[in-house]
Order: C-alpha cells, then sequence, then structure tokens
C-alpha cells in the first residue's frame, strides 16, 4: 500500500482560513478550450505542491497531504448567466477539500466566444498575492498553448505557502525544516466534535454608491 507523501500540517493561521474558500472569476474571449485550461493547470500543478495538495487528517494534525487525483475543470457550454451570477454560485457550493484545494469551472456563450473561468481555492495556505501570482503563471502556459507553443517546464516547489515563500518575519532566518515553524502547530479537532458538513464558501457581489467609494478613498468619514 502506497503512504502518502504529508507536505506538512497547517499552522493556527492556516487552519483558521481552511474552512474558507477564496473565490473568482475572470472573463475570457476568442476559443478557447477546456483542454487548454486543463493543461495549462497541470502544468502549474507540476511546479506549485500547493495545487497537488488536499486536506487530510495525518498523525492527529490536519495536514496538506499530496494526492494523484488531478484538480478537475468543470465545463459548462451555452451559458447564458452574467458572470456575477456564476461566480455566486461557484463560491457557495459546497466542496470536499480531502478531494482537492482548487476547483476550476469554465462557462461559455453558446457561440463559443465568451467565457467566465471561474476558480474556487481553499484559503488555508493562500493570499491574495498569492493566488494572484499562480494565475499569472497560469495565464502564462495559457498563452503559449493558444498560440501553439511548447510549455515552459519548471522546477517543482517546496510547500511553504501557495508560492513557497518564506515569511518576511522569518526571512533572514536559516530555513526552517518545516517552514513557518515560529508558531506551533493546533491539534485537530476530535472526529466526534468534527461538524458533518464539508467546508463551504459564501459569497456576495454588490456594486458600492461612488460617493461612498469616494469617501472611503479620502478617509473622509
Amino acid at each position: 500500500m502506497e503512504v502518502p507523501v504529508v507536505f506538512r500540517p497547517l499552522q493556527l493561521w492556516e487552519q483558521v482560513c481552511s474552512v474558507m474558500n477564496v473565490s473568482l472569476a475572470i472573463e475570457l474571449e476568442g476559443h478557447v478550450q477546456p483542454s487548454q485550461i486543463e493543461g495549462a493547470l497541470e502544468a502549474v500543478r507540476a511546479e506549485y505542491p500547493y495545487l497537488r495538495s488536499v486536506l487530510k487528517v495525518a498523525d492527529d494534525k490536519l495536514c496538506f497531504v499530496e494526492s494523484s487525483v488531478q484538480n478537475s475543470l468543470s465545463v459548462f457550454p451555452d451559458t447564458t448567466q452574467d458572470w456575477q451570477s456564476i461566480l455566486v454560485k461557484a463560491a457557495n457550493k459546497p466542496r470536499d477539500h480531502s478531494q482537492g484545494v482548487v476547483f476550476l469551472e469554465l462557462h461559455s456563450t453558446p457561440d463559443g466566444l465568451q467565457h467566465t473561468l471561474c476558480a474556487v481555492f481553499n484559503h488555508g495556505g493562500t493570499d491574495a498575492l498569492g493566488i494572484f501570482n499562480m494565475l499569472n503563471t497560469m495565464f502564462s502556459q495559457l498563452g503559449n498553448l493558444a498560440a501553439g507553443k511548447p510549455l515552459s517546464i519548471r522546477p517543482p516547489r517546496e510547500l511553504i505557502d501557495m508560492l513557497a515563500r518564506i515569511p518576511d518575519s522569518v526571512a533572514t532566518e536559516p530555513k526552517p525544516e518545516i517552514p513557518a515553524a515560529y508558531m506551533p502547530v493546533l491539534e485537530a479537532v476530535p472526529e466526534a466534535q468534527r461538524p458533518s458538513h464539508n467546508a463551504f464558501a459564501g459569497a456576495i457581489w454588490s456594486d458600492w454608491p461612488e460617493a461612498l467609494t469616494g469617501a472611503l478613498l479620502s478617509n473622509d468619514e
């Protein structure tokens, strides 16, 4: 029996964030094929171990565990909904993070020229900068595929956070065997005390009035 590779336990703030998702929608134009999205995702998965992880309990601790399960892309052709409705529905779907930490949905219009790509990330181990940098890498690979160019082969990284960064507070210190070891790991919640439902994320989209936005930007009360 093959023993799964445990990347590392989740830290305190990661355990808190592991019951949350970060969801976003990207609008694409042109003849984007699902196979191209999947190819770009697989290239990025090979570089970032976070995308190859699932959340499971190992040695009584909630851990990032490497999985052979591929991050699947759900395809929805002939979509007529606006991107806001698509994003809210994608964000509010229950997600089983023992099966993956990233979920992608591609919604395309009937003519196949307008697309909304929804990406749902488990918040444990991620931040806004990490997500956007990772997506930038993915779209760079997608551009290669769309142009008929080969994928850029990049060396795999360690799993520190999504981008394999060491926090500034320990950047000047020798690299720890388990990254971010400056904060102890919490024990996993006992089985009997765990909620019966899967973690899920909620999302609300809204417009703010121009006057309110302006006041916030100017620190006006």
